[in-house]
């Protein structure tokens, strides 16, 4: 059991949308009343096997929607270019899902234009993760993986929940990877092999595992372009080290591309949206989109109160 759980809300809304994405008319729009539906039913089923009865802590990190990648397109500006682009019901069923989860659940919601939700994961663990917490992540992105940790001194775990009940651990990964989850290192990989989902290229697409291995003594990329162009890597024969030298500056776009933003802890202090328990809030809600009862049983129209 965790008593810590990080939800990206985007990631997991995706998994639920298709299949359910019919469309029930409110008003003026249109909205996939059973793919909003069947998220919650699913982030509930998470909280009911995994969360701690008591005492657990729940963020709700998410990306806001087509802005989200504002900051990196002023690096490339391909990035994500290749990702189908969803219907606005997609996205008008988010900002529902943003609505309901202010009133869902004691927890924390972030959503700030320019930041994507992994941007969060790095400082929250850093920042509010103590001694003794586990810590569970709800994504199937790779990004995510950097922050996993078995921390066996304090007793801190961070693991991560791919899909189908599958969790991620980091003995997990190194032997699915075979090198440590770290940040410096999971950059490292996609600088070089590239990610297809995000539309970033590859750069050394053939380099040989052990090769890659030893790169990971680098923190930087910055490092390594240094030393095999001054011949400091010595198994590097000539061809590598001309195609590292006319790859050089995709390599630090890469590099910059993958890299979490630059968020601080004021940053997160002033964004964070305090979550609450509202039954009268939620009763509005959902009796505008006719889901009482559906998906969260504590909410009746009997319930008395105002709001």
């Amino acid at each position: 059991m965790y008593n810590v759980l990080i939800f990206d809300v985007y990631n997991v809304f995706h998994r639920v949308f298709f299949g359910n994405e019919n469309l029930t008319k409110v008003g003026d729009k249109l909205i996939p009343i059973d793919a909003i539906c069947k998220y919650f039913e699913l982030c509930n089923s998470y909280i009911d096997k995994y969360g701690l009865k008591k005492d657990c802590r729940i963020y709700w990190l998410m990306d806001n929607a087509k802005s989200a990648m504002v900051n990196r397109k002023f690096i490339d500006e391909n990035y994500k270019k290749n990702r189908k682009e969803m219907p606005e019901e997609f996205y008008t069923a988010l900002n529902i899902i943003e609505l309901i989860l202010k009133f869902y659940k004691d927890g924390i919601l972030y959503r700030k234009n320019g930041v994507e939700a992994d941007d969060y994961v790095e400082q929250i663990v850093d920042n509010y993760v103590n001694e003794h917490d586990h810590v569970l992540l709800f994504s199937n992105d790779m990004d995510w993986s950097r922050y996993l940790t078995n921390d066996t001194e304090h007793d801190i775990k961070v693991d991560q929940y791919i899909k189908n009940n599958e969790i991620l651990t980091v003995k997990g990964f190194e032997e699915k990877y075979g090198f440590k989850p770290t940040v410096s290192n999971i950059t490292m990989f996609k600088c070089f092999y590239g990610d297809s989902s995000d539309n970033i290229p590859p750069t050394l697409s053939n380099y040989p595992k052990q090769y890659f291995l030893d790169a990971l003594k680098y923190n930087h990329i910055d490092n390594f372009i240094r030393d095999a162009l001054e011949g400091k890597i010595t198994y590097l024969d000539c061809g590598y080290r001309i195609r590292i030298k006319q790859l050089q500056d995709r390599m630090r776009m890469n590099w910059n591309l993958i890299s979490a933003i630059n968020i601080t802890v004021n940053d997160l202090e002033n964004w964070k949206v305090e979550c609450a328990y509202k039954p009268n809030k939620l009763l509005i809600i959902y009796n505008t989109l006719n889901v009482v009862g559906r998906f969260d049983k504590r909410v009746k129209n009997e319930n008395k109160g105002s709001d």
